[in-house]
């Protein structure tokens, strides 16, 4: 969380907008083979802006016209925080009404206009001696 504030905090001063990396830097940078062990979160950390950053886009950045909207916010990223710990209830990883009734109500009841049109059939009757 807090790399995510830092990197939100200084965007406006990160440069180059586009990514600065050749093809194979990134191959170039990470090791030959993978490390036995794991290794500790700031190696992990610093690994991210040794070897990733440098090839990221950086769209939200204030001087980045591009050819997309640059859409990502905060209640986005809580909400993805979010979703990512309850792990199979992603809409994308569900299969079908068994497994994301809850999304399947909280999408037919949005305000939004753009919403798209739930396709979910109503749950069906829970087996005779069931418990409710």
């Amino acid at each position: 969380m807090d790399w995510i504030a830092d990197y939100y905090g200084t965007l406006g001063d990160r440069k180059p907008v586009l990514s600065s990396v050749a093809p194979g830097d990134v191959l170039a940078a990470l090791p030959a083979e993978c490390p036995e062990a794991g290794e500790p979160w700031g190696t992990v950390m610093a690994d991210l802006d040794r070897v990733v950053m440098p090839g990221v886009t950086n769209w939200q950045h204030p001087c980045f016209f591009g050819y997309y909207p640059a859409n990502s916010s905060f209640p986005g990223m809580l909400g993805e925080f979010l979703s990512g710990a309850l792990n199979g209830a992603r809409p994308a990883r569900a299969q079908g009404w068994p497994w994301r009734p809850p999304l399947s109500h909280v999408a037919a009841a949005c305000p939004c206009e753009t919403r798209p049109t739930p396709a979910y059939p109503p749950p069906p009757p829970p087996p005779a001696g069931a418990p409710p």
